[in-house]
Protein backbone atom coordinates (compact mmCIF):
# COMPACT_ATOMS: atom_id res chain seq x y z
CA UNK A 1 0.00 0.00 0.00
CA UNK A 2 3.00 2.36 1.06
CA UNK A 3 4.09 1.74 -2.47
CA UNK A 4 1.20 2.23 -4.70
CA UNK A 5 0.86 5.33 -2.28
CA UNK A 6 4.19 6.88 -3.56
CA UNK A 7 3.39 5.74 -6.87
CA UNK A 8 0.10 7.80 -6.92
CA UNK A 9 1.98 10.57 -5.25
CA UNK A 10 4.65 10.48 -7.69
CA UNK A 11 2.32 10.02 -10.26
CA UNK A 12 0.04 13.53 -9.33
CA UNK A 13 3.50 15.09 -9.22
CA UNK A 14 4.16 15.00 -12.78
CA UNK A 15 1.15 15.37 -13.74
CA UNK A 16 0.75 18.82 -11.60
CA UNK A 17 4.56 19.75 -12.98
CA UNK A 18 3.77 19.27 -16.41
CA UNK A 19 -0.15 20.98 -15.53
CA UNK A 20 2.35 24.17 -14.54
CA UNK A 21 4.02 24.01 -17.29
CA UNK A 22 1.76 23.97 -19.96
CA UNK A 23 -0.02 26.63 -17.50
CA UNK A 24 2.92 28.61 -17.50
CA UNK A 25 3.77 28.19 -21.17
CA UNK A 26 0.19 29.43 -21.89
CA UNK A 27 0.44 32.91 -20.12
CA UNK A 28 3.43 33.26 -21.81
CA UNK A 29 2.16 32.70 -25.14
CA UNK A 30 -0.81 35.24 -24.34
CA UNK A 31 1.35 37.67 -22.70
CA UNK A 32 3.66 37.51 -25.72
CA UNK A 33 0.67 37.39 -28.74
CA UNK A 34 -1.25 39.50 -26.60
CA UNK A 35 -0.75 43.36 -28.35
CA UNK A 36 -3.72 45.09 -26.69
CA UNK A 37 -2.37 48.26 -24.50
CA UNK A 38 0.70 47.91 -26.08
CA UNK A 39 0.52 51.48 -26.95
CA UNK A 40 -0.52 52.94 -23.75
CA UNK A 41 2.72 51.24 -22.59
CA UNK A 42 5.19 53.16 -24.91
CA UNK A 43 3.28 56.24 -24.21
CA UNK A 44 3.25 55.69 -20.43
CA UNK A 45 6.89 54.87 -20.90
CA UNK A 46 7.88 58.11 -23.57
CA UNK A 47 5.38 60.38 -22.15
CA UNK A 48 7.61 61.72 -18.99
CA UNK A 49 11.06 62.04 -21.68
CA UNK A 50 9.03 63.57 -23.96
CA UNK A 51 8.04 66.70 -21.72
CA UNK A 52 11.08 66.78 -19.79
CA UNK A 53 12.45 67.41 -23.53
CA UNK A 54 9.78 69.56 -24.27
CA UNK A 55 10.11 71.74 -21.38
CA UNK A 56 14.16 71.94 -21.71
CA UNK A 57 13.28 73.46 -25.37
CA UNK A 58 11.00 76.11 -23.94
CA UNK A 59 13.13 76.98 -21.28
CA UNK A 60 15.93 76.84 -24.03
CA UNK A 61 14.12 79.44 -26.12
CA UNK A 62 13.85 81.49 -23.52
CA UNK A 63 17.58 81.95 -22.45
CA UNK A 64 17.84 82.61 -26.48
CA UNK A 65 15.37 85.38 -26.91
CA UNK A 66 16.74 87.31 -23.56
CA UNK A 67 20.14 86.91 -25.27
CA UNK A 68 18.93 88.29 -28.00
CA UNK A 69 17.56 91.29 -25.92
CA UNK A 70 20.01 92.22 -24.22
CA UNK A 71 22.55 92.00 -27.75
CA UNK A 72 19.64 94.59 -29.17
CA UNK A 73 19.73 96.92 -25.90
CA UNK A 74 23.93 96.94 -25.79
CA UNK A 75 23.78 97.49 -29.83
CA UNK A 76 21.19 100.61 -29.29
CA UNK A 77 23.25 101.94 -26.60
CA UNK A 78 26.63 101.71 -28.31
CA UNK A 79 24.97 103.24 -31.30
CA UNK A 80 23.15 106.09 -29.47
CA UNK A 81 26.45 107.22 -27.55
CA UNK A 82 28.73 106.73 -30.70
CA UNK A 83 26.05 109.47 -32.82
CA UNK A 84 24.73 111.31 -29.16
CA UNK A 85 27.98 110.94 -26.66
CA UNK A 86 28.02 113.51 -24.14
CA UNK A 87 31.18 115.55 -23.93
CA UNK A 88 31.42 115.52 -20.19
CA UNK A 89 34.24 114.11 -18.20
CA UNK A 90 31.58 111.95 -15.72
CA UNK A 91 32.03 108.51 -16.53
CA UNK A 92 28.85 107.58 -14.61
CA UNK A 93 26.67 109.59 -16.90
CA UNK A 94 27.91 107.35 -20.04
CA UNK A 95 26.95 104.32 -17.69
CA UNK A 96 23.38 105.47 -16.61
CA UNK A 97 22.39 106.14 -20.18
CA UNK A 98 23.85 102.85 -21.62
CA UNK A 99 22.20 100.99 -18.63
CA UNK A 100 18.66 102.84 -18.84
CA UNK A 101 18.87 101.82 -23.09
CA UNK A 102 20.18 98.52 -22.16
CA UNK A 103 17.63 98.07 -19.38
CA UNK A 104 14.72 99.66 -21.77
CA UNK A 105 15.43 97.00 -24.49
CA UNK A 106 15.20 94.04 -21.53
CA UNK A 107 11.76 95.15 -20.59
CA UNK A 108 10.06 94.74 -23.77
CA UNK A 109 11.26 91.22 -23.53
CA UNK A 110 8.00 89.23 -22.11
CA UNK A 111 9.70 86.71 -20.34
CA UNK A 112 11.61 88.82 -18.13
CA UNK A 113 10.54 89.92 -14.72
CA UNK A 114 10.26 93.80 -15.30
CA UNK A 115 10.69 94.93 -11.08
CA UNK A 116 14.56 94.04 -10.93
CA UNK A 117 15.64 95.40 -14.13
CA UNK A 118 17.61 98.58 -12.73
CA UNK A 119 18.90 96.41 -9.86
CA UNK A 120 21.83 94.67 -9.23
CA UNK A 121 20.96 92.06 -11.57
CA UNK A 122 21.96 94.44 -15.10
CA UNK A 123 25.71 95.75 -14.67
CA UNK A 124 26.21 98.05 -17.94
CA UNK A 125 29.77 99.78 -17.60
CA UNK A 126 31.14 101.69 -20.34
CA UNK A 127 35.15 102.04 -20.95
CA UNK A 128 36.38 104.62 -22.32
CA UNK A 129 39.84 106.59 -22.25
CA UNK A 130 38.98 110.15 -23.80
CA UNK A 131 35.70 112.11 -25.12
CA UNK A 132 37.14 113.29 -28.17
CA UNK A 133 36.33 112.48 -32.17
CA UNK A 134 37.30 109.62 -33.34
CA UNK A 135 38.02 108.02 -29.94
CA UNK A 136 37.31 103.89 -29.34
CA UNK A 137 34.94 103.07 -26.22
CA UNK A 138 33.26 99.54 -25.11
CA UNK A 139 29.97 98.97 -23.91
CA UNK A 140 30.00 95.69 -21.27
CA UNK A 141 26.48 94.51 -20.13
CA UNK A 142 26.39 91.79 -17.65
CA UNK A 143 22.68 90.66 -16.63
CA UNK A 144 21.98 87.44 -14.10
CA UNK A 145 18.95 85.61 -15.43
CA UNK A 146 17.50 83.44 -13.51
CA UNK A 147 16.02 80.37 -15.05
CA UNK A 148 12.25 79.82 -14.18
CA UNK A 149 11.25 76.79 -12.43
CA UNK A 150 8.48 76.07 -10.16
CA UNK A 151 7.61 78.14 -7.86
CA UNK A 152 8.89 77.00 -4.42
CA UNK A 153 12.40 76.13 -6.11
CA UNK A 154 14.26 78.84 -7.11
CA UNK A 155 15.94 78.67 -10.36
CA UNK A 156 20.23 79.01 -11.38
CA UNK A 157 21.50 81.80 -12.17
CA UNK A 158 22.89 82.70 -15.80
CA UNK A 159 25.32 85.35 -16.08
CA UNK A 160 24.48 86.81 -19.32
CA UNK A 161 27.69 88.72 -21.17
CA UNK A 162 27.53 91.07 -24.05
CA UNK A 163 30.38 93.59 -24.92
CA UNK A 164 30.13 95.85 -27.93
CA UNK A 165 32.81 98.43 -29.36
CA UNK A 166 32.50 101.73 -30.35
CA UNK A 167 33.66 104.75 -31.73
CA UNK A 168 32.38 108.21 -31.42
CA UNK A 169 31.59 109.88 -34.95
CA UNK A 170 32.38 113.21 -35.74
CA UNK A 171 29.76 115.58 -37.16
Amino acid sequence: MNQTKSTDLRKRLRIWRFDQRLRWDLLRDRFHSDRRGGTAVQAILVLPIFLVVMVTLIILWEVVLVRRSLHVGTYEATRFLSLYPTYTPERTVWNDIAKRMVANELNNNPFLDRQDMLGNRLNVTVDIQDIECKARFTVDVVYQYQIPTVDPFPGPFLNLQESIEGEILCN
